[in-house]
């Protein structure tokens, strides 16, 4: 996204930001992400996502929201209580999922 890319390119200059890019189109496995880098983007996703998708789950202590976030291609669930679940590369593939892991009323 050009938006990570802009703030890498910020921090590190437009030649290890290419390097980064080119490890990512590569294929790079999460675990082989600098923690640096990773860093960036959690937090371009944690205060840059958008809520696509609100369903409305049931539970023991009445009714609780589960969003459906996305940050540029990816999207996950994100409830109440819950750890985030995900990632997909549709809105209606993260609904599935979670009409399906919870116990909703929509």
């Amino acid at each position: 996204m050009d938006e990570v890319q802009s703030v890498i390119t910020e921090k590190y200059g437009p030649v290890r930001c290419q390097q980064i890019v080119q490890k990512f189109s590569e294929g790079i496995h999460h675990d082989n992400i600098p923690d640096d880098i990773e860093q960036i983007i959690i937090d371009l996703v944690e205060n840059n996502y958008d809520i696509d998708e609100t369903l409305t789950g049931i539970g023991g202590y009445g009714a609780y929201p589960i969003e459906i976030k996305s940050f540029g291609p990816v999207f996950w669930i994100d409830a109440q209580e819950f750890d985030p679940i995900g990632y997909f590369k549709s809105s209606e593939d993260a609904i599935t999922c979670a009409e399906s892991y919870f116990e909703t009323k929509d």
